[in-house]
């Protein structure tokens, strides 16, 4: 214990002096430095850097001992510097020279293209430090942090798993695994190269995308790119309507109560390298070289963002790391520079089902890819759900029996979930804002439907409001506003008796919707025009007899 102690004195005084020098070491020193590097390289940190080749086995002890020697020295340097973060060397990235690791990371390829943004002056009107806690790691929609590994993927990974969140938060909270493979190998950009978080999204909007499974990552292990070999599986329709670009903290705040966000920023550097856990808040330029997800902020004596890496989970604090907002700028290690994020717009039809056919109840069968299966349906009379394989689109009057079967995806027409008919010229004033975010107004529903307490919109001069219920209605020339409807399909002319819980003022069934999605222990509703409209809160559906001028429906 004395002697650890001994050493780790050693290394905090070296860094305040002069550079780390093994060839300085008494024997003493010297040994202990061996047994703590062995220890490393033991350690399953320490093997996952010689699987990488990060280090390798005939490396020079003396160059071993001075890498990891330097890197102690380092760490102690940024412990005592750094107020709200801590740092080790227990990561895949400790014999790595500073000058490797940002060569590292900058091989992890951002090539930003000329229809990016372009770094702003941003303001300090356009900061914001939102108050309270995000935290979409707790949703369900945020997958576990994946290792890019060998590979200038980051772009890849950053923007695969964006979409992989707004897709799971527009589909009922289902998370599906995509593949970053796929978008690796396929997105028309450099592969283990480099790439651009936003373009792999406009090329997904197009394309759609293979699940994991069905087209695992293996360039990490090759380090490379691949040859695209999409045709071998299935596509998910995603519905992307547009890819959002934001250059501000303020944007990002904003952006991060409707989805998780695609983020670039600065990490090759010893700040990243060592983290282990807390607030970065130094120890980094602004020069992007790296892309992640933001997936939440909160407070920790600074205001932070939550940031989800692709360097594996056991990096950082499980492969998230937090970061200081509300800089100023283009923010902490220049984060708020170049963000994006997709909406993903209300499609007709339910979450994919992957591996899965519908058997019987066939109507017809057509060609076409599992895009325009949903489509073809919709427009079917009698058509509720498909199944697709091999290029054909089988469209069904009923789910029937749900059997496995690998290579077919299958999926039901939607009853709920409906952006009513847009009010002009109509504003929701004061009350149930959740956000307001810079949008056009197309998009407005599909983000409504990725936040999971909005019920109705105002969109007004390139800005979109997201409300918690239709209210307080005013008329204001140029605002366009919008119900939406997030509960099971309407029963016209059929009231549920009996499990009331409370009955107040609604002027539209799809208000009733709104404000049972609120009222805790409500399960269904039953309206009539009473007064004007009037929402009977029930606990659940219970009996149904027919009464004309009711209307109901269940959560």
């Amino acid at each position: 214990m004395q002697l650890a102690s001994s050493i780790a004195t050693f290394f905090l005084l070296a860094s305040s002096v002069n550079a780390f020098d093994v060839k300085s070491l008494s024997a003493e020193e010297r040994s202990a430095l061996s047994a703590k590097l062995d220890a490393w390289k033991a350690s399953q940190h320490g093997q996952v850097s010689l699987n990488r080749n990060y280090h390798t086995e005939d490396m020079d002890l003396d160059d071993q001992l001075q890498r990891f020697g330097t890197s102690l020295e380092i760490v102690a340097r940024l412990n005592a510097q750094e107020k709200h973060a801590t740092f080790t060397v227990d990561n895949q990235f400790g014999l790595m020279t500073s000058e490797e690791f940002a060569e590292f990371v900058r091989a992890s390829g951002l090539i930003n293209p000329k229809n990016a943004l372009e770094s702003a002056n941003v303001t300090s009107s356009s900061v914001g430090i939102a108050s309270g806690t995000i935290d979409w790691t707790t949703s369900g929609c945020v997958a576990a942090p994946k290792n890019q590994a060998s590979c200038g993927s980051c772009w890849a990974f950053s923007a695969v798993g964006t979409v992989e969140s707004a897709f799971c938060l527009a589909n009922a909270r289902q998370l599906t695994l995509f593949s970053e493979q796929q978008v690796t190998s396929c997105a028309g950009q450099h592969g283990c190269s480099g790439g651009w978080p936003s373009a792999a999204m406009k090329y997904l909007a197009n394309s759609g995308i293979c699940t994991g499974a069905d087209y695992p990552y293996i360039s990490g292990q090759t380090t490379n790119t691949e040859t695209c070999s999409d045709n071998n599986c299935a596509h998910t329709p995603l519905s992307i309507s547009n890819v959002v670009d934001i250059n501000t903290e303020d944007g990002i705040e904003k952006a991060l109560s409707i989805t998780p966000v695609s983020i670039c920023l600065q990490a090759g550097n010893d700040a990243f390298k060592y983290y282990k856990s807390g607030v970065i808040s130094s120890n980094c330029g602004t020069t992007v070289d790296h892309a992640v997800i933001a997936v939440g902020y909160g407070n920790d004596n600074l205001p932070y963002f939550k940031v989800k890496n692709s360097w594996g989970t056991g990096w950082g604090e499980n492969g998230f790391f937090r970061i200081q907002r509300g800089v100023g700028g283009v923010g902490m290690c220049g984060l708020a520079q170049f963000s994006s994020y997709p909406v993903i717009s209300s499609s007709q039809c339910g979450p994919v089902r992957s591996d899965t056919d519908y058997s019987g109840y066939d109507l017809s069968s057509s060609p076409g890819q599992p895009a325009d299966c949903c489509s073809k349906c919709s427009s079917t009379s009698g058509c509720v759900a498909y199944s697709w394989y091999q290029g054909t689109c089988y469209l069904k009057s009923g789910v029937g029996s749900a059997v496995s079967k690998a290579g077919v995806i299958s999926s039901v027409l939607k009853s709920s979930n409906q952006c009513q008919q847009a009010e002009q010229n109509t504003d929701y004033s004061s009350g149930n804002d959740i956000v307001t975010i810079q949008s056009s107004q197309g998009d407005c529903c599909a983000l409504c439907l990725q936040n999971n307490d909005c019920n109705a919109y105002s969109w007004y001069v390139g800005y979109c409001s997201l409300k918690r219920g239709r209210s307080n209605v005013t008329q204001k020339s140029g605002v366009v506003s919008s119900r939406v409807y997030r509960c099971g399909a309407l029963e016209r002319g059929v009231d549920y008796a009996g499990n009331d819980i409370s009955q107040v003022a609604g002027a539209a069934p799809e208000d009733c919707c709104a404000i049972c999605r609120q009222t805790s222990g409500c399960g269904a509703f039953s309206w009539n025009n009473y007064n004007g409209g009037t929402c009977y809160l029930k606990s659940s559906k219970g009996a149904t007899s027919s009464n004309s001028g009711v209307v109901s429906a269940t959560l």
